[in-house]
């Protein structure tokens, strides 16, 4: 059983929403509250992407975002260039995560890794259609060579497809990539149903697991339920506390 799992959060127009393959999108309410809601539910890790369409970053909102979180924070979306990336590294948030497809073409993801270290630079692959930089499933080996060949230590893998479904994660995409999960850590998200998932050995090798619907909604339902269910899932298989 993969020891790892976190949220994933999206921001959207300054509030955090739930996506749904990637288009339609869930009001969930407050960012800051829900981040101390998190604070409190003992979550390891929190993953915030900006998906606001054709926007920069507002490094104000972010800074005063970023310091509700008592864990650490990988952040991503609208970055450019290695002044935004100082600006975000600027503010305490532990890594960055860059969407592969959106910079294959510039050695922009090597400069941030030479910068700022492996350790703080993860890659984003969004698999599947509809997304500007969402890459087909036929060339996912190919995008996961060139992250490993950018030094990153982690890459995202998000099934577009699978997105806000919970109708289980892409067995699939682990199978593509499981040869190169030795030399980085890969993470799979997208359409995680429930905890019992993690039973499958075949997750066993990942990096982690990337989910949302799971800790934003109470089961089997849209409604908004903040919580963290992997915390009672350790403890029900194996007596650990976080």
């Amino acid at each position: 059983m993969t020891n790892r799992i976190f949220p994933v959060l999206l921001l959207r127009d300054k509030d955090l929403v739930k996506s749904f393959k990637f288009s339609s999108y869930q009001y969930l309410g407050d960012p800051e509250n829900i981040i101390r809601v998190f604070n409190e539910k003992f979550v390891d890790e929190l993953t915030i992407f900006d998906v606001t369409h054709n926007s920069r970053v507002d490094f104000d909102f972010l800074s005063n975002l970023v310091s509700e979180a008592f864990i650490p924070v990988t952040f991503g979306g609208n970055v450019t260039n290695l002044n935004e990336v100082k600006s975000v590294f600027s503010m305490g948030i532990e890594r960055i995560a860059l969407l592969a497809e959106k910079f294959i073409e510039s050695n922009f993801i090597k400069k941030v890794v030479e910068e700022y270290g492996s350790s703080s630079v993860c890659s984003v692959i969004d698999v599947g259609d509809g997304s500007k930089y969402s890459t087909p499933a036929n060339r996912l080996e190919e995008l996961v060579a060139w992250c490993c060949d950018q030094g990153v230590s982690e890459i995202i893998i998000q099934s577009i497809e699978k997105d806000g479904t919970r109708e289980g994660l892409d067995i699939g995409l682990v199978d593509l990539v499981s040869k190169y999960q030795q030399g980085v850590s890969v993470v799979l998200g997208g359409g995680m149903a429930n905890v019992d998932e993690l039973s499958n050995p075949v997750f066993d090798s990942l990096g982690g697991i990337a989910a949302s619907s799971l800790f934003v909604f109470s089961p089997n339902t849209n409604s908004v339920l903040i919580n963290n269910p992997f915390l009672d899932y350790r403890d029900l298989v194996d007596g650990s506390n976080l």
